[in-house]
């Protein structure tokens, strides 16, 4: 577009000179550059723009999307389980204790005996030790009291203590025989069938099928995703350049981007203490954009689910700025040094002013130099 701009000029530029070189000396500020036939209008030649002064705005805008913090996987943390059949439907709600899923142990027969036989030993083993042990702290309590030298007496009292001890130690491991016979029970009883509870309440997201594994063990295996829906943050997309920790931005939800339906205030936060592990995007993929934080009453009063996100920022505000149109600023490469300039329109007279301009956007230049506000410049014709 400039290289186009460029050779467009570069013919003005040379009609100027021809007609600064008959008999006229050329100004220093400013070089005449075209002057408007009288039987021509300005609106056939060029198009005009106002030097207006005014807040120059940086703007960022770009869409965002919804970055669960709150994400539980669920699997069947048991060897040999086999998947029978899932209850639950993706975005279906559930609550703490509902049933998802149904599974079932496969064990050999020849496992399940053993199995049986150790708890079986194990309960057996125990109660003879604590028949014996009680037999002993009896027969102690009866001697002590046939003594009648208090040395012999202080004695056996010491030997009693130490026997009821051991008594009480062994009646403590009764606690692990119990829980081998309760896990042997439960191992025949998911051997006809078991109930997978949810540990969480919140919303089920990708939950498998049964017909997935076909027959294959379904143990430590991913089988849905329970999300606290009400625990997010908005995550930008990747090209929203420009926006920085702390900044206030305005979070638009809406059909598109010119159907806004509410608007609320966020915040940019730091995305250093998030990680893949901590949460997830609503559609999945990577989580290289910022993160924004939302207040708990908006999170609340609105359904972010149900619309776009469209984020917008202010970057960059400048009171009491020269602002030109875009359209008006031309560019020329002078060595290796590219300089901007406009066309000053003077009594239907075009004057090549170079400016100075720190800032730009797509459709507005921020002018340091070169120009005062109210003055008419030219949109030449490409």
């Amino acid at each position: 577009m400039y290289r186009a701009r460029a050779r467009w000029m570069a013919f003005f530029v040379l009609t100027g000179f021809l007609l600064c070189s008959c008999g006229k000396e050329e100004q220093k500020s400013e070089v005449l550059l075209y002057q408007v036939k009288e039987n021509d209008t300005k609106k056939e030649q060029f198009k005009t723009t106002k030097v207006e002064k005014g807040v120059y705005k940086e703007v960022v805008s770009t869409s965002g999307k919804l970055y669960y913090l709150d994400e539980n996987e669920v699997s069947i943390n048991e060897d040999r389980a086999y998947l029978d059949k899932i209850y639950v439907k993706h975005k279906q709600k559930v609550k703490k204790g509902d049933v998802l899923a149904l599974y079932h142990i496969k064990t050999s027969k020849a496992s399940l005996e053993k199995r049986k036989l150790m708890v079986e030993q194990a309960r057996s083993q125990f109660d003879s030790s604590i028949r014996s042990k009680q037999s002993e702290v009896l027969a102690q309590e009866k001697s002590i009291k046939t003594l009648t030298s208090a040395a012999e007496k202080k004695l056996a009292r010491i030997e009693l203590k130490k026997l009821r001890q051991e008594y009480n130690q062994l009646l403590k491991s009764e606690k692990d025989i119990k829980s081998q016979e309760k896990e042997y029970a439960e191992l025949l009883r998911k051997r006809k069938g078991a109930k997978l509870v949810s540990k969480f309440s919140g919303t089920v997201i990708d939950p498998v099928s049964s017909s997935e594994f076909g027959g294959e063990s379904a143990s430590g295996e991913k089988l849905m995703t329970i999300r606290n829906e009400s625990d997010f943050l908005i995550q930008a997309d990747d090209d929203a350049e420009g926006l920085r920790y702390n900044m206030k931005v305005e979070i638009g939800l809406g059909a598109t981007k010119d159907d806004i339906e509410h608007k609320v205030t966020g915040r940019v936060i730091s995305t250093d203490n998030l990680s893949s592990s901590s949460g997830n995007e609503e559609e999945g993929g990577n989580t290289g954009g910022q993160m924004i934080t939302l207040s708990k009453s908006d999170m609340k009063k609105y359904n972010f689910k149900k619309f776009n996100i469209y984020i917008t920022g202010v970057t960059l505000s400048i009171p009491d700025a020269l602002m030109v149109d875009a359209e008006a600023v031309y560019e020329e490469l002078e060595g290796e040094t590219t300089k901007q300039f406009v066309m000053l329109v003077e009594n239907g007279n075009l004057h090549k002013r170079y400016i100075v301009s720190n800032y730009k956007q797509d459709t507005k230049y921020l002018v340091n130099q070169g120009v005062e506000e109210g003055q008419t410049l030219a949109i030449l014709k490409q």
